[in-house]
């Protein structure tokens, strides 16, 4: 009996100093979307998106696309 009771208490006594679960956090580290400034290569099956400085290869894949 003196074993349950001890074991009740420090049962109580732990969960009186517990720390609260932080649970809560959705949508906490959302992104935030920049303005894109891509181009589109239009080919005749595919859409190519590209920046200014990948210019040369998006030409490239859309040959090969």
């Amino acid at each position: 009996m003196k074993t349950t009771t001890r074991l009740s208490l420090l049962l109580v006594a732990l969960s009186l100093f517990g720390v609260p679960a932080r649970a809560q956090n959705f949508g906490r580290n959302a992104v935030q979307y920049e303005t894109f400034h891509f181009k589109i290569l239009k080919t005749q099956h595919f859409d190519v998106y590209f920046y200014d400085k990948e210019a040369d290869v998006a030409a490239e894949a859309g040959r090969m696309a």
